[in-house]
């Protein structure tokens, strides 16, 4: 079932910056993983993380990793890039909202 989400060309900076910073959450998490005794033992630590990190690449490999002359809406598909739009949107929310 396909579901598409239009974002509109003036929020797409935002996202994507919002997205970089998912990236570095999910990296942190990764480093903090390779710190812990046991990691050898439980690879499953590593998957959430990883799996965030691949979500947010995804998208950004869609969005465009870096800004361009000018912005235009993008569609995407929300069932596949859900957590790493609502991550990204989420934080620049919590950030600009005061």
């Amino acid at each position: 079932m396909s579901s598409k989400l239009t974002i509109p060309a003036e929020l797409v900076r935002t996202l994507r910056i919002g997205l970089h910073s998912e990236l570095g959450h999910a990296a942190s998490e990764i480093s903090h993983i390779t710190h812990q005794r046991g990691r050898e033992e439980h690879p499953e630590w590593y998957q959430e993380p990883l799996a965030r990190l691949d979500g947010v690449r995804s998208l950004l490999d869609q969005v465009g990793w870096g800004e361009t002359r000018q912005s235009v809406a993008i569609e995407i598909e929300l069932t596949e890039h859900y957590a790493a739009v609502f991550g990204a949107l989420r934080g620049q929310v919590l950030i600009h909202r005061d």
